[in-house]
């Protein structure tokens, strides 16, 4: 039963997501499921750089000249964050993400200890299990939701953007229309 509501809790979340996620979800599932904690790491952390790239992308007014030069994770997501984009506590799970690549990516030798998931973990919620994220797979679990979570936000504002676009629009016709129909109007505008 658990496995059933936990299904079906997941397909809400990839319905939320709409007809235009940013990358393919299947290859994503496939891709986190890699053995090694470390290449899990390794994996959200791409994906998230990729949405965060999506959010500057449709949000900059010319991105391409902010992305002329190569811009690391964490001046992407400071940008994010100065425009309003990612936030808040979730602003910290990607920033701990990060610091957590960071601190093993360059290394010849690294491991994810149980601590490090621990850590990222409670950065996320306090609200679940400490547990969770250090049983078989909870690691992998944790980060799936993290990316998801991001994208379900960047197709949000992306939703949002849309919105606010059309209703300019809307609004902008509507005056043409008072200014054109002003006299017919009279007083009444």
């Amino acid at each position: 039963m658990k496995d059933r509501d936990e299904f079906e809790a997941a397909k809400r979340l990839l319905n939320s997501i709409g007809d235009k996620p940013s990358f393919d979800i299947s290859e994503f599932i496939d891709r986190i499921s890699v053995t090694e904690d470390w290449a899990k790491l390794v994996v959200a952390h791409i994906y998230l750089d990729h949405i965060i790239t999506e959010v500057l992308t449709t949000h900059l007014n010319h991105p391409e000249a902010y992305f002329s030069g190569h811009r690391s994770f964490s001046e992407k997501l400071s940008l994010c964050q100065a425009m309003g984009y990612f936030r808040d506590r979730f602003g910290d799970v990607l920033k701990a993400i990060n610091k957590s690549r960071n601190r093993f990516a360059h290394e010849l030798v690294f491991h994810v200890s149980d601590e490090e998931k621990r850590n990222l973990f409670r950065t996320f919620t306090t609200e679940r299990p400490i547990s969770e994220v250090t049983k078989p797979d909870g690691f992998g679990e944790f980060l799936f939701t993290v990316v998801i979570f991001a994208e379900i936000s960047r197709s949000a504002e992306e939703r949002q953007a849309e919105l606010s676009k059309e209703r300019e629009a809307v609004s902008k016709k509507i005056l043409e229309l008072l200014i054109a129909n002003k006299d017919m109007l009279g007083n009444e505008v």
